[in-house]
């Protein structure tokens, strides 16, 4: 399951709209559950910077113990996610052998 937090406003208005309902600044922009895994994947362009409030929410995740990603293009995004699902597979080969 992928999902986007919308966590921008359009207006003054509806960004407080936004806040009052629990929105929190920083959040990343795609979330991404898998069996037993959740993943937070930041999207940037190619001189995009992370701000304050980003790195303070990849801070926090990582050490609950979550994988947090920067990706720069949907190719990059879809190869992570092919080279995440490729490890999990492995390690169920390696389990399953003993």
């Amino acid at each position: 399951m992928i999902f986007s937090v919308p966590n921008d406003g359009k207006n003054a208005t509806e960004q407080m709209r936004k806040v009052a309902n629990g929105m929190m600044s920083g959040v990343s922009d795609l979330i991404v559950i898998r069996e037993n895994e959740v993943l937070f994947f930041e999207c940037k362009t190619d001189v995009g910077k992370q701000s304050e409030k980003q790195k303070e929410f990849q801070y926090c995740v990582e050490n609950l113990g979550f994988k947090y990603f920067i990706v720069r293009s949907l190719s990059e995004f879809k190869n992570k996610i092919l080279i995440l699902q490729n490890e999990t597979q492995q390690n169920n080969r390696r389990y399953l052998q003993g």
